[in-house]
């Protein structure tokens, strides 16, 4: 038998962990400390967890869009290539 898709719960939860993730970066929050997020979906479609984060950072203030990334850069590669070419990059500057 096949579960059915509970959107109400899925709502809550989103919200319930947007929550959380609000609170782990505004305990964390420090002058010159950055948060990247590696969570965006290559496919246009918001990730479940690029949805926490919209509902934790509505406002882009504790992770501006510019320090947002996807997962990955190719289907099939791990994001680990991403990660790294990102971190390289702003080790860089």
């Amino acid at each position: 038998d096949k579960l059915e898709f509970d959107q109400e719960a899925f709502e809550r939860s989103i919200s319930i962990l947007g929550t959380v993730i609000q609170k782990f970066l505004s305990k964390n929050a420090r002058e010159g400390r950055e948060v990247l997020s590696f969570v965006g979906d290559r496919h246009g479609s918001k990730s479940t967890h690029e949805q926490m984060l919209a509902e934790a950072d509505p406002e882009g203030l504790l992770v501006p869009e510019e320090q947002r990334f996807k997962k990955r850069h190719a289907s099939r590669k791990p994001p680990s290539i991403l990660i790294r070419k990102v971190l390289d990059e702003r080790a860089s500057r």
